[in-house]
């Protein structure tokens, strides 16, 4: 199920030569000779004349699901797209409902990129526990570097670069949590760093756009760690260590230092009630990254 490295090196180039192309007409199948390794189990198909779609193109034989749950990208045209905002949504089982609101979301505020891991966090028989960070199980995307759902992601993030200005650019990742997970709030949104950062106390920073933007809707009780005791932080999220600082080598093993966090990652905790608010979302994400 999962890929190899010479599976995931490929997957990594074809999302970026995707990401880089200026002509939409890289968006085909004929693209695949140049990744034979993954040629067999991938489609590139460009949808509405506006979307690169990437994903598995055999289902198991026995089984309802793909062959390799992967899982698949989205990719906007850059003539389309209106913001440097990618999207993402790694539990798309038992975070019920973060998959399609990660995608309705990209396509509703005309973000740039959604990436949707393709295999439960617990696709893996009998409980493996995952070697990356071992007390998380072996398929849990959010805890593991050797997923293709890391890939796409580390390949948006070399895309985009230095530069992600705050008022038009960050990496959302959606989650659910259970309903009062986090006590004191309905929605949770971090940066991969503990409470006590003094990141937390910049207007400008994402996650605390958004908060603002939720808690003017009066959906419910938005929180980030400055005002919550909650422990869903993402310090342990490979992705937000990833932008935070650490190497994809050491994403496993290392925790993001203080000084590394750039606010460009945003990882958002919801309850149940409200995941499906899709409308409600996107004028939340476009109240917090104006055009």
């Amino acid at each position: 199920m999962l890929p190899t490295a010479t599976e995931r090196g490929q997957y990594n180039q074809l999302i970026s030569g995707i990401l880089s192309a200026k002509d939409a007409s890289v968006c085909s199948q004929n693209l695949l000779s140049q990744y034979p390794e993954i040629a067999d189990d991938i489609e590139v198909r460009y949808y509405q004349k506006s979307y690169c779609i990437v994903a598995e193109s055999k289902l198991h034989p026995t089984k309802n699901i793909f062959r390799r749950s992967w899982g698949y990208v989205i990719i906007a045209d850059d003539t389309w797209s209106k913001l440097d905002v990618y999207h993402s949504a790694p539990h798309f089982q038992s975070d019920l409902h973060t998959d399609i609101e990660a995608v309705m979301i990209f396509n509703m505020t005309r973000s740039r990129a959604v990436a949707i891991n393709g295999a439960s966090r617990f696709a893996v028989q009998d409980g493996v526990k995952s070697p990356c960070i071992t007390e998380y199980y072996a398929a849990d995307a959010s805890h593991d570097n050797r997923t293709m759902f890391f890939v796409a992601n580390s390949a948006m993030l070399a895309h985009q670069g230095a530069s992600c200005p705050h008022e038009h650019c960050a990496f959302i990742q959606w989650h659910g949590m259970a309903a009062g997970s986090c006590p004191d709030a309905n929605v949770f949104v971090s940066t991969g760093i503990s409470n006590s950062h003094n990141t937390y106390s910049l207007p400008g920073l994402p996650a605390n756009k958004i908060v603002a933007a939720f808690n003017q809707l009066g959906m419910g009780v938005a929180k980030t760690p400055k005002e919550s005791i909650c422990n869903l932080v993402a310090a342990e999220n490979v992705f937000g260590r990833l932008i935070n600082g650490v190497t994809t080598a050491n994403v496993c093993k290392t925790a993001a230092a203080s000084s590394g966090v750039t606010g460009e990652f945003v990882h958002i905790e919801q309850e149940p009630s409200v995941r499906a608010e899709f409308e409600k979302w996107t004028q939340i994400i476009n109240s917090a990254f104006p055009l």
